[in-house]
Order: C-alpha cells, then structure tokens, then sequence
C-alpha cells in the first residue's frame, strides 16, 4: 500500500507540471539535488542545488539562467511523459532537449544547443541527471548552487 501511495504521489506531481504553461515552469520538490552532467564536450562535473518548490524553475537552474528573457520557446511540448525542449537564444544559440523522469525523486536531460562561430554551424551534445538528496544543508539556501569544485553560486531566486 505505501508503494502505491508513493507512485501515486509521483505521477499527480508530474501530471501537475503536464498542466503548467510550458517546460519553462518545471518546478522540482523541495530540498537538495545533486546535479550531474554525464556527456559534455568539456568534462563530467556537477553541483548541489537546494530547490524551494514554489519559487524553483528547472531550466532557469540547470540550463540557462536567463532563459526567459534571453531565449524564446520555439515549439516546446509535453507528449507522452516526456517534455520536449525546442528555443532559440541570444547569440545565435538554438536549444533541443528531452526531459524524462519526475521532479520528486529523479530526472535527467538530453539535449543539444547549436551555434554559430567564425562562420561555421556547431552542435555540443549534453546530458544531465537530477537525484533528490534530502534536506538542504545549512550551508545552503534556496536557490542556491555548490559547483563541484565547491564554489557557491547564490541568486537563483532573485
């Protein structure tokens, strides 16, 4: 009975995030996350953010801090479990991804953000988990992120 209380509690939150505007109001449960890039051009590296549900924006956390002033949602969607991330952003930037999993316990992205440089058209390919870890430490308030190499980063919720 208490497994299907706790599938349940994880399917009405993820169908409450179904119901939100877009992919740029993923709210994610309370408390820590540890973050890890899994497949990046440059190296693996990750952080801990300490979420506050009501105030949190998973794409504003993890992908780009601005994105709602600085890129434009070109046709995201929510199909089958999965959202599906499709913008355009300053500098020429053009970002796809895939987001599956929930936002109590555990996720993970796939995406690609294209660009332009000395005239020729790239794409770096980049993958990203998210694991809830229990209660923010003291250390560590809402909105904020503990890089890997424990440089802190404040400000999210601003």
């Amino acid at each position: 009975m208490k497994t299907n209380v706790f599938f349940l509690l994880i399917f009405v939150s993820f169908c409450a995030n179904a119901n939100h505007e877009g992919i740029t109001d993923l709210k994610r449960a309370s408390g820590l996350w540890k973050i890890l890039i899994t497949d990046t051009p440059l190296f693996p590296a990750g952080w801990y953010f300490c979420a506050l549900h009501e105030k949190d924006n998973l794409i504003h956390t993890d992908l780009w801090r601005d994105f709602d002033k600085e890129c434009d949602d070109t046709g995201s969607s929510y199909r089958n479990g999965i959202y599906y991330l499709n913008a355009s952003c300053e500098g020429g930037f053009e970002m796809k991804g895939e987001l599956s999993g929930n936002l109590t316990t555990a996720y993970s992205f796939k995406g690609t953000a294209s660009y332009v440089h000395e005239n020729e058209r790239h794409t770096d390919y980049y993958a990203l988990t998210g694991k809830y870890a229990g209660e923010c430490p003291a250390d560590l308030s809402p909105g904020s992120k503990r890089m890997h190499n424990k440089m802190l980063i404040e400000g999210f919720y601003e």
